[in-house]
């Protein structure tokens, strides 16, 4: 697990132009806790790159010859690193949602959008930094075969939740949002995060429909837990970013957030 004060995240570039690997790396080197680590022109280099060393953050282009970006993000394995989508093509914002990808950058890529991206990935790891997605590989076990959902307490307000061989209650306004992974879900809570094995749908069924929302496919949302929603993007209160799928009917999302 990477410590708070040495915390370095090291950076994969997977671009098929060299102009944007230029771009990318001048802003990466201009800031001390980002290190470039590794650069791939297309993605099958890619799927060697990340088999025989492990990434704290991916940039991924979208369009690339042969395999694209969103071709590459279904062959690699979980837990991903942080993916920060880079294309010059707004339409894929909601491709990349129904990835999972962390954010988003549209080609010419800011200064000012690129440091929000990246600050956004370092607040997690310096708040939570057992969140960052390397380390969950190394230092988190999930012991369960069946969802771990042990029960709701409702006269506390506490779910209890397993991992890790332990049972442990989560108050029902600590949890900031519900994201799936694959066989599994990742729980944001105020005093960090937890994996456990099961779905999006089995929580859904647990958690109050008063007070948690499910957005898509991927997240579920305390409603409580909003900080702001500023166009299609819900800021929560531990500083994740949750874009609202452009295909869907943002009025009614934000209808249902708010009501």
């Amino acid at each position: 697990m990477k410590d708070k004060t040495t915390l370095r995240l090291s950076c994969l570039l997977i671009d098929d132009e060299e102009s944007a690997h230029t771009a990318l790396r001048e802003l990466i080197d201009d800031v001390p806790w980002l290190s470039l680590e590794g650069s791939c022109h297309n993605a099958m280099q890619a799927v060697d790159t990340t088999a025989q060393k492990k990434f704290d953050i991916i940039f991924l282009d979208v369009r690339m010859p042969g395999l694209n970006g969103l071709d590459l993000l279904g062959l690699l394995p979980h837990p991903r690193p942080y993916i920060i989508m880079t294309t010059g093509f707004r339409e894929y914002a909601y491709d990349g949602f129904e990835h999972e990808v962390t954010d988003f950058l549209l080609k010419p890529i800011s200064a000012r959008h690129f440091m929000k991206a990246v600050l956004k990935i370092r607040r997690i790891c310096d708040k939570f930094p057992e969140t960052s997605p390397v380390s969950d590989a190394q230092d988190f076990e999930v012991l369960s075969t069946s969802p771990e959902i042990v029960r709701v307490d409702s006269a506390q307000n506490q779910i209890w939740l397993r991992a890790a061989g332990k049972s442990i209650p989560v108050r029902l306004k600590d949890i900031y949002f519900v994201q799936a992974l694959k066989d599994y879900v990742r729980v944001h809570y105020k005093q960090g995060t937890l994996v456990i094995y099961g779905n999006l749908g089995s929580m859904a069924t647990k958690l109050p429909k008063d007070q948690f929302v499910r957005l898509n496919r991927s997240y579920i949302i305390n409603r409580y837990a909003i900080l702001e929603i500023e166009g299609n993007t819900v800021k929560m209160l531990n500083g994740f970013e949750i874009l609202i799928p452009i295909k869907s009917s943002r009025v009614d999302i934000i209808r249902e957030l708010t009501s």
